[in-house]
């Protein structure tokens, strides 16, 4: 399973919005889970604009993320790069296509809440 940004955020911040249905995913198998370079990308972004606290800097805190819950980063290929370019998206934002296309590209559900990303009929998601 790929976990979409905020699904990523939720759990290593253990948020209570993170789903009780992602939560029993991620006991059945912690190993399955994934994030793309991508949610790295939008993390950083969302602290530097503010709009996730830190108690460092934003770039230190991924890293510490990363090491205390060591879930494989999945890069940005050129495969995922010409699903992102060519599936049928109603999302504009790049960074969901990635994610998106990253979970379509591995053939696991991705966890996410994002209405336009579950919506879609070719992606199978989690909620």
């Amino acid at each position: 399973m790929v976990l979409d940004t905020h699904q990523w955020i939720w759990l290593v911040t253990a948020d209570a919005r993170l789903s009780h249905e992602v939560l029993e995913q991620i006991e059945r198998d912690p190993t399955a889970l994934r994030i793309s370079a991508a949610s790295v990308y939008e993390t950083l972004a969302l602290m530097q604009k503010g709009r996730i606290g830190t108690k460092g800097a934003p770039l230190s805190t991924v890293e510490e993320w990363l090491l205390l819950y060591p879930i494989p980063v999945v890069p940005i290929t050129l495969e995922i790069t010409m699903l992102a370019g060519t599936l049928a998206f109603q999302h504009k934002d790049p960074m969901d296509r990635f994610i998106a296309s990253t979970s379509h590209a591995m053939g696991v559900p991705l966890a996410t809440r994002d209405e336009q990303l579950t919506a879609l009929p070719w992606l199978k998601t989690v909620a």
